[in-house]
C-alpha cells in the first residue's frame, strides 16, 4: 500500500483539466487518474461527428499518450473505485479489483448518468442513452438508412442526434413535453427557430409524453400520450437530462444534494476531497452541465490545490451543432438582474447572425449562429459588463472589438 499525492477519480474533461492545470502550475507531487475508459476522450462529438462516423475514437481523444508520459501523470484506464474513505491525514480508495490506494488529496470527477424516466417498459437494454463512447457505438449500429428512431427529449443531445440520424437516412420522431424546448436556455424566439429546423429537415416533432414501451421483434412498440394507436420504432433514444454520479460521495459521507456540494474553490465537505464537473454543485446554485463548466471547475480545483486564487467565474457559455448550423450562447438570455425581460436586437445577415439581449445599457447575453468570431467579443462584453449602445451594437459596420473596455 503506497501513498500518492493526488488521485483524480474520472478521466473526462474536468479531471484532465485539473491535471493539466496542476502540472502547468508547477505541481510536482504524483498524480494518478482512474477511469473506466481506456483513454480520455471528448464527449460533444459523440452526438455528432463520432456518431456519424466522420471522426474516430482516436480523433476525439482529449490528450495523447505522450502528454501523460511527458508530464508524469499516471492514467490508469479500466479502473473503477468501489469505496472512498477520507480521514484527517489521508484518503483511502478501494478499487473494484480489491487494490487500495492512499492519497493526500482526491478530486472526484465522476460525471453524470442519463436519467431514465419511470415509464413502464423502459429498461436500459430496451432503450439507448448517450453518455459515453460505448453508448455511441451501440446507437450508431441502429442508424440503418430507412430505419426509424424515437427520441424522447429534445434538449441539446436529443436535438443533435436527430440531426445526425436524419443525415444518415434515419426516420426520426422527436418527442418532448415542452412546446418550445430549450426556451429557458436560449430564449423563446431562438428556441422556436431551432425546433422548427427539425421539421424543415423531415423530423416529426410531437409535444407529448411517452406512456409505455413494449419490446417487439424487431424493434420497440411505443405508446404516446394523446394517441390511440401505438407506434413501432426500430430504436428508442432516451435523452431526458442527466443525474450526477454521487453514490461514491454519499458512501463517504460527503454532503450531497442534487450533486456533490462544493464551495467556490471546489472543496467538498471534507477538506481532502474536491469535486469537479457534472457531479458537483456549488451550494445554493444550480448544477452546471456544459463543457465549459467542466473545464473551468477543473481549473478552479487545481488553483485550490496549488494554493492560488481561482479565476473569476465567467458567464455560462455553450454551443450546439445541428443541420449545418453552429450555434453558440453566452450569458442570460431570459431576464435582467431584476428578473425583467431583456430587450432583444438582431445583428447580421441571412447566413450568419447574432441575437443579443440588452438590459440597463449592458449586454446580458448573446446567441451567435454561424458567427463564432463575434462570440469571442460578446463573451468579453458580457463578462466585463461593458456599457453598450443598442444601435451601435446592431450596426453591422461596427468594429465590435472597439467596444471592449480598455
Amino acid at each position: 500500500m503506497n501513498g500518492h499525492g493526488l488521485v483524480i477519480v474520472g478521466g473526462g474533461l474536468a479531471g484532465l483539466s485539473t491535471a493539466k492545470t496542476l502540472r502547468a502550475g508547477g505541481y510536482t507531487a504524483p498524480v494518478i487518474i482512474l477511469d473506466p475508459a481506456d483513454f480520455p476522450y471528448d464527449r460533444p462529438p459523440l452526438s455528432k461527428e463520432y456518431l456519424a462516423g466522420t471522426r474516430t475514437a482516436e480523433d476525439i481523444a482529449l490528450l495523447g499518450a505522450h502528454w501523460f508520459t511527458e508530464n508524469d501523470v499516471d492514467f490508469r484506464g479500466g479502473q473503477r473505485v468501489r469505496s472512498l474513505v477520507p480521514s484527517e491525514d489521508h484518503v483511502s480508495l478501494i478499487l473494484e479489483t480489491g487494490d487500495q490506494l492512499i492519497a493526500e488529496q482526491v478530486v472526484l470527477a465522476l460525471g453524470a448518468d442519463a436519467i431514465i424516466p419511470p415509464v413502464p417498459g423502459i429498461e436500459r437494454h430496451t432503450v439507448h442513452t448517450l453518455r459515453d463512447l460505448p453508448d455511441a457505438d451501440r446507437l450508431r449500429k441502429a442508424f440503418a438508412p430507412g430505419s426509424s428512431l424515437l427520441i424522447v427529449g429534445a434538449g441539446l443531445i436529443g436535438a443533435e442526434v436527430a440531426s445526425t440520424a436524419t443525415k444518415q437516412g434515419v426516420r426520426v420522431t422527436l418527442v418532448d413535453t415542452a412546446e418550445v424546448p430549450l426556451a429557458g436556455a436560449v430564449g423563446t424566439d431562438t428556441a422556436a427557430w431551432l425546433h422548427q429546423m427539425h421539421r424543415e429537415h423531415g423530423v416529426e416533432t410531437v409535444q407529448t409524453t411517452l406512456r409505455r414501451l413494449e419490446e417487439a421483434h424487431p424493434g420497440v412498440i411505443a405508446h404516446l400520450s394523446g394517441e390511440l394507436a401505438p407506434r413501432r420504432f426500430d430504436a428508442v433514444l432516451v435523452s431526458c437530462g442527466s443525474q450526477p454520479r454521487t453514490a461514491l460521495a454519499e458512501e463517504a459521507e460527503l454532503t450531497v444534494d442534487g450533486g456533490i456540494i462544493v464551495d467556490t474553490d471546489q472543496r467538498t465537505s471534507h477538506p481532502r476531497v474536491l469535486a469537479v464537473g457534472d457531479c458537483s454543485r456549488v451550494r445554493d446554485r444550480p448544477r452546471a452541465e456544459h463543457w465549459e463548466a467542466a473545464k473551468l471547475t477543473g481549473e478552479r480545483a487545481a488553483a485550490t490545490l496549488l494554493g492560488e486564487p481561482g479565476k473569476p467565474e465567467a458567464p455560462p457559455w455553450f454551443w450546439t451543432d445541428r443541420y449545418d448550423y453552429h450555434v453558440e450562447a453566452v450569458g442570460d438570455l431570459a431576464t435582467d438582474e431584476a428578473g425583467a425581460p431583456a430587450t432583444f436586437i438582431r445583428r447580421g445577415g441571412a447566413e450568419s447572425w447574432s441575437y443579443l439581449a440588452i438590459s440597463a445599457g449592458r449586454l446580458r447575453g448573446a446567441i451567435c449562429v454561424n458567427d463564432a468570431a463575434s462570440m469571442g467579443v460578446f463573451r468579453r462584453l458580457v463578462d466585463q459588463r461593458v456599457t453598450v449602445d443598442a444601435f451601435t451594437l446592431q450596426d453591422p459596420s461596427t468594429n465590435l472589438r472597439k467596444l471592449l473596455r480598455k
